[in-house]
């Protein structure tokens, strides 16, 4: 009996070992009994008519027999019966779909059971069928059938959205027509969970289920579903239901390794010109590699599939075939005039209040040491240019709080005006995190996220923003290194991005400071009180930059613009902008160790902490998030920002 592949949902040969077409290994126990063969799930739930199975789910029209109310009924792989953390994670998700009931189109899930070994979930019940059964009949859907589900479902995703819940496994199994011509939208949150807890059966706990047809390049790579990879998959589902199609041409998986916001990539529509000329161009934009160039809303997407104007992205003419262009080179150190002759000195290192800087001409800062300090410090890394003291690099930005620094030894490097402590090496903003019992983790947040902690974290200096493009400019310059390609529009205040685990801990080398551990990180954002976020107890979507232009700013903002954010300690973008590298491996059960002093994590690992939230993710954006990634992976999302421990 031929059964269908958990991954990617397409058929398979009986006695098939591997799916044939994504190579994923196939369950050993899939659902190929009835409802009625379950006496357990039976004695709450009458089956009225079964609707259909697909990748190792049954669904079922019930009724509930205290009630009789009728829903719909999905049985699940006997593999996750056991599975705790499936159970805990839908939970979480059902929780949140509390604010969904009742919106038009969508269908919220409201229950998680697991009877007769029999794990199943409920929802509202709805007569139709999926777009995936009327894609295996028909094959494609004609252009207006297209843009008519296209809208409808991105306008239920805009619903969900506005109520902070992305879809995650946006597919044609999820998609429901009825034959009263509605279109509606299911499995909100619950289908990714199921598809990564099926895939880490199969493949023996290693994964998760980061592949897919429909799965965006970055939650391929993350695995945290944003606004951004809902609308990816809205375009695959387009492309599959006007094209008949699941197959890409050459090159365009390659682009989607390398997402280089703004360079052209091969037209994912090239091999079908029958697809009306507006409607190939929103898929196309549904479908850019990077996540920025993307529709910034679902709203926006739905005017565009629609058939409303829209900016297209830049797509490259004839061949399919892509190749990565090679990165720019440096460009060389604006002139600078010459620094104040040297001050000797005997001391690696001085007390606060030792120190006076002075500014030079209109607005120009230029930092100098008074009599008996050290000169400023020379790299001893061979090729690596003096480039002399740096301004800096926002001068503009208000005071932070007052910083208690008396007693403490600054490095030579870090000076002091007027309350506010500098770095001369790259020109960063410093603010002080005193010694203390620091807040790590969240009952209320993800599995990762748990327990709740008290950890004493020692004191330490922290950047006040995330490192900016002109800090990492002056750092290129000096190693003789090109800058990483930077998203269009930006300055030299923006926060640096594509940027590697490694590039991040060079530069820090470079500015002798380091990067943050979890603790140290979490700490400087949530305050000595252990604020949930930076600043207070509740959520404000004007207080970060996340998805959309409700917070004054449509993608990638300056470093320090949102001054009402900043935490106890005077840090700014803790959350939202982008993500930041932090020095921990990453791991799941980091903070059931129980360390508290000064914690640093796993010794090893394959992943990288990173926090904060990105301008693509939607909210809560909590700041005892976690996420993870590869120490080689660079994303137009990810920047970071160093530590200097204190004596």
């Amino acid at each position: 009996m031929a059964r269908e592949c958990l991954k990617c949902g397409k058929t398979v040969p009986p006695g098939a070992v591997r799916c044939t077409h994504c190579d994923t290994l196939m369950p050993s126990e899939v659902h190929q009994d009835d409802l009625s063969t379950r006496p357990g799930v039976q004695n709450r739930w009458e089956a009225l008519e079964a609707l259909g199975s697909w990748a190792g789910q049954k669904l079922y029209r019930v009724k509930n027999r205290t009630t009789g109310l009728e829903a719909a009924l999905r049985m699940l792989p006997i593999a996750l019966a056991g599975d705790e953390k499936v159970k805990e994670r839908m939970q979480a998700v059902i929780a949140r779909q509390e604010g969904l009931i009742g919106l038009p189109g969508l269908l919220a899930v409201d229950g998680y059971e697991v009877e007769d070994r029999t794990p199943y979930f409920v929802h509202d019940a709805a007569r139709g069928e999926t777009l995936q059964d009327r894609l295996k009949r028909d094959r494609r859907l004609p252009a207006a059938e297209v843009r008519r589900v296209g809208v409808a479902v991105a306008e239920v995703l805009g619903r969900a959205h506005a109520k902070n819940l992305p879809h995650g496994d946006l597919r044609p199994s999820c998609v429901v027509l009825t034959a009263g011509g509605e279109v509606l939208v299911t499995d909100f949150g619950v289908g990714k969970v199921v598809a990564d807890a099926a895939a880490r059966a199969l493949d023996g706990g290693a994964s998760g289920s980061r592949g897919g047809f429909h799965r965006s390049p970055e939650i391929r790579k993350t695995e945290l579903p944003t606004v951004q990879s809902d609308l990816y998959a809205l375009g695959c589902l387009l492309f599959e239901a006007g094209s008949g199609d699941r197959r890409f041409p050459d090159g365009y998986r390659a682009a989607c390794d390398d997402p280089r916001k703004g360079l052209p990539f091969p037209d994912p529509c090239v091999a079908h010109g029958d697809m009306e000329p507006s409607l190939r161009a929103a898929v196309r934009k549904l479908l850019a590699p990077h996540p920025g160039d993307r529709f910034q809303d679902a709203a926006s997407a739905a005017a565009a599939i629609r058939g409303d104007p829209f900016v297209p992205v830049p797509i490259l003419e004839g061949a399919a075939k892509w190749e990565p262009p090679p990165l720019p080179e440096a460009a060389p150190p604006p002139p600078r005039p010459a620094p104040p002759p040297p001050k000797k000195s005997g001391g690696a290192g001085i007390a606060v209040g030792a120190i006076a800087v002075a500014a030079l001409g209109a607005g120009a800062w230029w930092f100098t040491r008074s009599a008996g300090t050290a000169d400023a410090p020379q790299d001893e890394t061979p090729g690596v240019k003096d480039l002399g003291p740096a301004p800096p690099a926002l001068p503009d930005l208000p005071p932070p709080p007052p910083a208690p620094l008396a007693g403490r030894i600054l490095p030579e490097h870090v000076v002091q005006r007027d309350g506010r402590l500098w770095s001369i090496l790259d020109g960063a903003e410093l603010v002080y995190v005193p010694d203390g019992t620091g807040v790590t983790g969240s009952e209320d947040g993800a599995p990762d996220e748990r327990p709740l902690l008290r950890v004493q974290v020692s004191a330490f200096l922290v950047d006040r923003h995330e490192v900016t493009v002109g800090q990492f400019r002056r750092f290129c310059q000096a190693v003789g290194r090109p800058l990483p390609p930077q998203p269009p529009g930006g300055s030299d205040r923006h926060p640096v991005v594509n940027v590697s685990f490694g590039d991040a801990e060079t530069f820090a080398r470079w500015a002798k400071r380091r990067l943050p551990t979890e603790a140290e990180w979490e700490r400087a954002a949530r305050g000595p009180g252990g604020n949930p976020f930076p600043w207070g107890a509740a959520d404000d979507p004007a207080k970060r930059n996340g998805p959309g232009p409700g917070d004054g700013h449509a993608g990638l903002a300056p470093c320090g613009s949102i001054l009402s954010g900043q935490s106890p300690f005077g840090v700014l973008d803790a959350v939202g902008n982008v993500w930041e590298w932090c020095s921990d491996w990453y791991s799941k059960d980091a903070y059931r160790a129980g360390a508290t002093k000064d914690p640093q994590g796993p010794k090893s690992g394959t992943e990288r902490a990173v926090r904060g939230g990105s301008y693509l993710l939607g909210p809560p954006m909590r700041a005892s998030f976690r996420n993870r990634a590869a120490p080689g992976v660079h994303f137009e999302d990810l920047g970071f920002r160093c530590v200097l421990p204190l004596r």
